[in-house]
């Protein structure tokens, strides 16, 4: 009974010397694989936490214009708005390629040299940038009167044809009160408020009833100036209603020649 007892006090201390060397073995396997993977990765990292994000590179924090900063931006945008204001929000991508080519060509004009491809080629990207997509081909009359401009593809000029014993379609007055502006390596964002003189035809007097939005209807006038000493005097007129006025933003984005051209209003 004795040497029972003997045998099985034996059989525990072996049991207990078997765990006490496989904890052992355990701990050092343990210590060697983390002195490994502490060799493989770099001094001072920090291994992220599950879901964490890592950023890398500098952050493009937006940098503050002033609107001397943006005022040539201000000018080109203005003319976009002479034709375009009624279709705000606009995307300049969405624009027709007919309405492209008839602002282009309209633009080119004042310039002196519409009827050359080159010319309304210069206008479209100095507006809209060197990337945007377009193909040169017939000026449509701005009033729906068939082509009033036929483009010949092989010598780059555009030639009248037709009688077109009408004037044109006129335009919309407005002018850019600039309010904010900020800039990141790809994008100008330029909040603004807009005061629209009356829309003007072939002949305009001074403008006297003003909008803040693009109108037809004389209805929907904001303001207007009934004293002649001012008559076409944004200003005076801006002063008077900037507050009901909306915010207006322009975008624009930066082109693979490095230049920043107007993509969308809003």
């Amino acid at each position: 009974m004795e040497e029972e007892k003997e045998l099985k006090t034996k059989k525990s201390k072996n049991i207990i010397i078997v765990l006490l060397v496989l904890i052992i073995c355990l701990l050092i396997a343990y210590l060697a694989y983390d002195k490994l993977l502490t060799k493989q990765e770099p001094q001072g990292t920090t291994k992220p936490k599950e879901n964490e994000k890592i950023e890398t590179g500098e952050k493009d924090i937006p940098k503050e214009l002033k609107e001397s900063d943006v005022q040539s931006y201000i000018e080109t945008i203005n003319k976009v708005l002479v034709n375009y204001a009624d279709k705000i929000p606009l995307k300049t991508s969405d624009i027709s390629n007919e309405e492209l080519l008839e602002f282009a060509f309209w633009e080119a004009e004042w310039k002196g040299d519409q009827k050359t491809a080159e010319g309304v080629s210069k206008v479209i990207e100095d507006i809209f940038g060197k990337d945007y997509s377009y193909h040169l081909g017939d000026v449509q009359c701005p009033v729906g009167d068939g082509i009033i401009y036929q483009y010949n593809q092989a010598a780059g000029t555009f030639t009248r044809v037709g009688e077109h014993g009408h004037g044109g379609a006129g335009g919309y007055r407005p002018r850019i009160y600039f309010i904010d502006g900020k800039q990141t390596s790809d994008t100008i964002t330029i909040e603004s408020k807009v005061l629209y003189g009356e829309h003007c035809g072939d002949i305009c007097g001074p403008a006297t009833y003003f909008y803040g939005k693009a109108t037809y209807d004389i209805n929907e006038f904001i303001y207007h100036v009934e004293d002649e000493s001012h008559y076409d005097d944004y200003d005076f007129v801006y002063n008077e209603v900037k507050d009901k006025l909306p915010i207006t933003t322009f975008i624009l984005k930066k082109q693979s020649d490095g230049r920043f051209a107007l993509t969308e209003i809003k």
